[in-house]
Formats: structure tokens, C-alpha cells, sequence
């Protein structure tokens, strides 16, 4: 899946249904880490929709003009999240190495 921002396309995956947990992985990594650590655990868990994306300019998703720095990659990520997730509450998890 993809979502189309100003300054970024943020591609992602969804696994599962319920509760939202966005989970999101290290520096220069991508989601692919994110779901090997995270998948197992939430095989024996139901109840939850786990959101997997690559940040700005890593994995598959891409950084446009405009987004140069930190503060930018946070808006992106504000974005995203109003996109996939628009009002709910959802929980939020990663790691980073």
C-alpha cells in the first residue's frame, strides 16, 4: 500500500484487525524489520491491525522536495498517520538498533 503526501509517498503494510499499532523501524531500515520482530509475537495475539511503514526516503518509500530534515520527516509522519489512522486512537511501538 502507498500514501501519497506532500513531501513524501509512504508505502506500508497492514496486518491483521482491530486495534491499531503503528510500528515503525530504525534508522535507514525498513518495515521489513519491523514486521520479522513483530509478526511472531502478534500470531499469538488477536484483535490487533499492525501498520508497517517505511519511513521517508528508506525501504520503498520515497522522500520529496521539501522534506530536508527531522522536523520534516515527524510531518510525514503526522500525515501518514492522519491518513491510515484519521481520529483513532491507536498505539504506537518500534525498535532501533
Amino acid at each position: 500500500m502507498q500514501c501519497e503526501l506532500p513531501n513524501a509517498t509512504i508505502r506500508y503494510e497492514v496486518h491483521g484487525e482491530g486495534q491499531p499499532v503503528l510500528l515503525l523501524h530504525g534508522w535507514t531500515m525498513d518495515r521489513r524489520l519491523e514486521i520479522a520482530d513483530y509478526e511472531p509475537i502478534f500470531a499469538r495475539r488477536s484483535g490487533w491491525r499492525r501498520i508497517y511503514p517505511d519511513l521517508p526516503g528508506m525501504g520503498r518509500s520515497t522522500a520529496k522536495a521539501g522534506l530536508r530534515c527531522q522536523d520534516d520527516v515527524l510531518a510525514a509522519l503526522l500525515a501518514f498517520i492522519e491518513c491510515v489512522v484519521p481520529g483513532e486512537r491507536f498505539v504506537l511501538a518500534g525498535t532501533s538498533l
